[in-house]
């Protein structure tokens, strides 16, 4: 028998947007707490870096470095999420009212496009 990947298998179900972020919304939480942590080892390198304090094992010029670009990835990564989720928002109320507008005229409504979606936001 051949292993197979339930992440790209028919049988496995569908993905469902709204009950994966329900599911793990736990983890924005965590997300959060070490961001402040890294803000916070940074703090803390660059004032040993100020005072010339020698430095400890755990904290050093290359964690330093490493710092900033994870922080800043972390921001954007949390930009980036709640932009999609505000356009995941956005759609969801375009598509119920254009459910509305069907129900009372009795017309199809086509495709929303993304142009629509921005104007909602």
């Amino acid at each position: 028998m051949r292993p197979r990947d339930p992440r790209f298998d028919e049988t496995s179900g569908s993905y469902d947007v709204d009950g994966f972020t329900k599911a793990y919304a736990f983890l924005e939480e965590y997300r959060t707490e070490e961001l402040e942590k890294l803000k916070e080892a940074k703090q803390k390198l660059n004032t040993k870096k100020r005072r010339k304090m020698p430095q400890d094992r755990c904290f050093s010029t290359h964690t330093c470095a490493q710092c900033e670009p994870r922080i800043k990835c972390r921001i954007q990564q949390d930009k980036q999420r709640k932009h999609l989720g505000e356009l995941r928002a956005a759609e969801l109320s375009l598509k119920s009212k254009e459910r509305e507008k069907v129900k009372t005229t009795g017309k199809a409504v086509g495709q929303t496009s993304k142009t629509k979606l921005a104007l909602y936001t």
